[in-house]
């Protein structure tokens, strides 16, 4: 799991540094979920993150990291709730 987290760590990286100014000349995914996943990656959620995404899984590191890390489960979760996604253009 620790890779994986690494990972989607790493590639938030790129992408942040990819889009910089050309952020809007992106389409529908860009505008809209790459600011929401950019802004998990600058807030420090990619763990909690990833954890979530397993959490179905029967990978036992899965379950343990998530019972030990509730209140940062709950801190991304109440963040991801607050979150302000971006209004449809008229």
């Amino acid at each position: 799991m620790a890779k994986e987290v690494e990972q989607l760590r790493s590639f938030f990286q790129i992408t942040l540094e990819m889009v910089g100014k050309e952020q809007g000349k992106l389409k529908f995914t860009g505008r809209y979920y790459v600011p929401y996943f950019l802004a998990m990656h600058k807030q420090g959620y990619v763990q909690a993150f990833v954890y979530l995404i397993h959490a179905g899984s029967k990978d036992k590191e899965v379950y343990d990291w998530l019972d030990k890390n509730m209140e940062q489960v709950r801190a991304f979760l109440d963040w991801d709730s607050e979150y302000q996604w971006p209004q449809k253009k008229r």
